[in-house]
């Protein structure tokens, strides 16, 4: 009985000990099989630590990606020459792509273990812009636009642009913004709500002292070739200090900071709240409306950015501001500033716009169609300014001897570059407001004039208006919280005062200055191409540029004028997108 016990004791030992063998070679092989499948997985989807935002930790999103079709197992280092072509999510998933980041952002996410495959591929950069390529935001297509109008999806893994060769960037936002078009695809004119194009980072030579005393016409020289040769552009990467010169970039009027004539300066477009951008797309044409409801509204709803339409005007300053601002909000739609305005204008005029050498340069040729339709140009270049007694050299209208639309050679005439590329209605069409004002006598921020016939922005704020000066807009629109969206001009009772300009803002830069008479007209104008020249003032505190069609040869890129700050059927605006 016990050799019988010892062998069923021994029995269940033996037993138990080969269980436990068993117990241990399946979890060896459980352990093995996983790490292999982990090591599979990782190989197939790379998680990368700050790839997407923390609040998807518990949802264990997988990315995998592929580099010009080859699977990759790490996110390309960022720079210019990749760009996402796609991004795929499962189960229900959608995702976008933050190029300032350099991450994955994934919306709609409701179940674990979801995947996104990116696509990477390589696009064409241009050498010229030094890494200040086009940018395109959310729902911005490229585009190539032919001389005839035609516009088609480009293809960024090929020349869609050359700034050397006066041919600029262009993309398009579509009415909806869900339709896909291949690249070589035509998108019908009515599927595009807005144009855009796209204004590189740059530095420019400082040329002018500024200081320029106000004068008469014999006493200057009001169209003087030699001072307005092309500016000095060079396309940098820095942000607000220049490593060559170290002249620091302004922010405020009247200061020129450490800059002189021959220093290098990055443009002030680029800096004060826009530090790190590679450059903005500006409104290819003077906004429209697309209903009939009353101008005078913030309705970004109604806005578009069209050729061959009639432009937004009779709405103040704040109402259009709001307009743009809520227009894309994800592409930090803003309206121009005067400081934006000077960055295209001087690009225009360069080498890299109107500018065949360094002293050989066009005038932009004014947009003179008298019903506000964007995007056309003067038949024949004007030979003389404003005047309200005199339109057989100062003429405008529209019949087609006399104004013609974008899309032919005389339409290129009117754009920034001489071709379709460029922008439009930055001469003539109607005045643009831009978002820039003159402060109070003590230092506030204003309204506009006063508050008899509406002379103001709507924006909350003081008046100017020596009669007015004790009052205060309170009825209206807050001014925006961010600073960077607004550039503020010191107070003078004269409009001649041009050292209170911000450098880049082409204004005090495009001197000498003085008066031209035209019939019973006398005119401020300056010496380059004799465009207007007034800055803001207590009487007019808001600036406007470019002139209306009917202003001749007072009419340019670098025409300045001042106003109160309300709605009129000779002002528009024009829209920014700082991506």
């Amino acid at each position: 009985m016990e050799l019988k016990a010892f062998q069923e004791k021994n029995k269940k030992k033996t037993l138990f000990m080969i269980g436990s063998i068993a117990f241990v070679l399946l979890i060896t092989i459980v352990i093995v099989i996983r790490t292999y499948a982990v090591y599979q997985e990782q190989k197939e989807y790379d998680v990368i630590e700050g790839s997407v935002p923390e609040f998807m930790d518990d949802f264990d999103v997988k990315v995998a990606l592929t580099i010009d079709g080859t699977p990759g197992t790490t996110f390309p280092e960022k720079g210019n020459d990749k760009a996402v072509e796609s991004i795929v999510c499962n189960k229900g998933a959608s995702a976008s792509w933050d190029y300032d980041n350099w991450k994955i952002n994934v919306a709609n996410l409701t179940e674990t273990k979801t995947k996104c495959q990116i696509n990477f591929v390589t696009r064409y950069v241009d050498s010229t812009l030094n890494g200040n390529d086009p940018v395109l935001g959310k729902k911005m297509i490229p585009v190539n636009i032919s001389d005839n109008g035609t516009v088609t999806r480009a293809d960024t893994k090929t020349s869609w642009y050359n700034y050397s060769e006066h041919k600029w960037a262009n993309a398009v936002i579509l009415v909806n913004e869900d339709e896909n078009y291949n690249a070589g695809q035509v998108i019908p004119e009515e599927k595009i709500e807005s144009y855009f194009v796209w204004i590189p980072k740059f530095d420019y030579q400082i040329f002018s002292t500024t200081d320029y005393p106000t004068g008469s016409a014999s006493s200057v020289t009001l169209n003087d070739v030699a001072a307005r040769k092309a500016i000095q552009i060079r396309f940098r990467t820095q942000s607000t200090v220049n490593n060559d010169s170290e002249c620091k970039t302004p922010n405020i009027s009247g200061v020129l900071g450490n800059c002189s004539v021959g220093k290098w300066m990055t443009h002030p477009a680029f800096v004060d709240g826009f530090e790190g951008k590679r450059g903005m797309w500006v409104g290819k044409f003077e906004p429209s409306h697309n209903s009939s409801n009353d101008m005078n509204e913030i309705n970004p709803d109604a806005l578009q950015i069209k050729p061959n339409a009639i432009s937004w005007r009779e709405i103040q300053v704040a109402n259009a501001f709001y307009s743009v601002y809520d227009y894309k909000r994800d592409l930090d739609s803003h309206m121009m500033k005067n400081t934006e305005w000077g960055a295209a204008a001087y690009l225009t005029h360069s080498v890299y716009g109107r500018c065949s050498s360094a002293t050989s340069c066009e005038e932009v040729r004014i947009n003179n169609n008298s019903s506000y339709i964007t995007g056309y140009s003067a038949v024949n270049a004007q030979t003389c300014g404003f005047t309200n007694d005199n339109r057989d050299c100062n003429k405008y209208g529209t019949d087609e001897t006399t104004t013609q639309e974008w899309n032919n050679a005389t339409g290129y005439l009117a754009s920034t570059t001489g071709n379709i590329s460029g922008i439009y209605d930055m001469v003539g069409g109607a005045w643009e407001y831009v978002m820039d004002v003159m402060v109070s006598k003590d230092g506030k921020l204003v309204s506009g004039r006063e508050r008899a016939n509406n002379y103001h922005s709507n924006f909350n704020g003081a008046f100017t208006y020596p009669s007015a000066s004790q009052d205060v807009w309170t009825t209206g629109i807050n001014y925006p919280k961010d600073s960077k969206y607004y550039d503020l001009y010191i107070y003078s009772e004269n409009d001649e005062t041009y050292g209170r300009m911000i450098p880049g803002d082409a204004t005090g830069e495009m001197g000498p200055f003085g008066n031209a008479i035209y019939g019973t007209q006398t005119r401020q104008i300056s010496s380059w191409f004799s465009d207007e020249a007034w800055l803001v003032n207590f009487y007019s505190p808001w600036f406007v540029r470019g002139s209306g069609m009917a202003y001749g040869t007072d009419a340019g890129v670098f025409a300045f004028d001042h106003d109160n700050g309300r709605a009129s059927g000779a002002f528009s605006f024009r829209v920014v997108l700082s991506v």
